[in-house]
């Protein structure tokens, strides 16, 4: 019987192979066991939400990967990147795309190369600086966790895409839906995840 892992994978990238599935769920495993293993010594997460960092996290994370599956995602960036939530499960997931994880504070940005070279994923790279300081791009689709605000977001991230780029970033349960982009209610094996889809949001 297929577990939680198996089945968000399914449900997010239902053209996975048996053998890219596998692979995938090993890695989240591996991915799970770094969090817990640095989460209280990077302040990464809670330490209440340790014992629910699959159901809580890691799926969730997993399940965006539906609102990107069927766009242009040569190469995604991720707005504070934080513990790697969702940048590392959807860099997991989308293997054969780029991944840009940008991440402000110092010790953040280590544990994210800490588990870039752990998980040995060649697709993901990372860069210690604030994301209105890069000059990567210009990006398919942005990714964050609400990072400063909506309004923030999509000035700092819209000036990094491509011109029918994307953001997509999750908002709590109590968040009042925005006035800009599509609400995305999206349930799965995991605790059910809130999202908001922004386009067109390109400066250049």
């Amino acid at each position: 019987m297929a577990d939680n892992l198996h089945l968000a994978l399914n449900q997010a990238h239902p053209a996975l192979s048996q053998q890219d599935l596998e692979q995938a769920a090993d890695l989240l495993r591996s991915y799970e066991r770094e969090l817990a293993r640095f989460a209280t010594q990077v302040n990464l997460i809670s330490p209440a939400d340790l014992p629910r960092l699959q159901q809580h996290h890691i799926l969730p994370s997993v399940a965006l990967g539906g609102l990107i599956l069927d766009r242009p995602r040569d190469h995604i960036l991720d707005v504070g990147s934080g513990a790697g939530l969702p940048a590392i499960p959807l860099s997991i997931l989308f293997a054969q795309s780029q991944f840009t994880l940008v991440e402000s504070r110092r010790r953040r940005a280590n544990f994210l190369r800490h588990c870039v070279r752990q998980l040995d994923l060649t697709n993901v790279r990372v860069r210690h600086a604030r994301v209105e300081d890069i000059d990567d791009g210009p990006f398919d689709i942005a990714t964050s966790r609400a990072v400063g605000g909506i309004d923030h977001l999509r000035q700092v991230a819209g000036a990094k895409l491509h011109e029918h780029g994307c953001l997509i970033t999750t908002i709590s349960p109590d968040e009042n839906e925005p006035a800009h982009g599509e609400l995305h209610e999206i349930e799965g094996p995991g605790s059910p995840i809130r999202a908001i889809l922004l386009e067109r949001l390109s400066c250049g």
